[in-house]
């Protein structure tokens, strides 16, 4: 399993402190990914009754793909459930830099590495005409939870037989182009651009 933290914190009042923290695993079992989040309380002074696991979560890949996409608040996730498991094996997905990506198929066309890299530094605008005659409708689409800002990925074509990917952080749907950079399934090559925005 790997570990990666989620967060903690806590509160005091009157004297009383109340403390928590989260954490995250990700593991292969019988050749399957799985996920599981959870979080603890692991002191409360008002009421100790209180201490333990607040709540305990366990996705497979197609689920985690598809809450990541609809990133449902966790108030509304965890409405009255403590304890859940969500397994979904009709999700369409792709791993893209070591994360499944709910998946939409399209007819758009797949540049190269190249191609992209040449038609996003002269037109750095997702709401061009160019970039969308060429490229089309992004296969996936991450919207920021406090912005208007974007995450849009495409496919583009394999290079020596393996899945090759662009990720363009953007203004809007339809607005300036921040960065965009090559993907892999495991993997973000950050070193080299397809763009990136004059800062300054």
């Amino acid at each position: 399993m790997k570990y990666s933290p989620a967060g903690a914190g806590g509160s005091f009042n009157n004297g009383k402190a109340v403390k928590g923290a989260g954490a995250q695993y990700e593991g292969v079992f019988n050749g399957e990914r799985y996920y599981i989040y959870f979080r603890v309380c692991y002191c409360n002074d008002s009421d100790p009754s209180k201490i333990g696991v607040e709540f305990f979560l366990l996705e497979n890949t197609g689920a985690h793909a598809k809450n990541n996409y609809d990133s449902a608040p966790v108030e509304d996730y965890w409405a009255n459930t403590i304890l859940r498991c969500d397994i979904r094996n009709d999700v369409n997905y792709r791993m893209v830099n070591g994360k499944p990506l709910y998946w939409t198929d399209t007819s758009s066309p797949k540049l190269t590495v190249e191609e992209m890299r040449k038609l996003l530094t002269e037109h750095p605008d997702l709401g061009a005409k160019e970039v969308k005659e060429a490229i089309g409708t992004p296969n996936c689409i991450i919207h920021s939870s406090n912005s208007a800002g974007s995450r849009d990925y495409y496919e583009l074509k394999p290079e020596n037989g393996e899945p090759r990917y662009v990720y363009i952080s953007a203004q809007s749907d339809y607005g300036n182009i921040y960065d965009a950079y090559v993907c892999t399934e495991d993997s973000t090559d950050y070193d080299n651009p397809l763009y990136s925005m004059p800062r300054g």
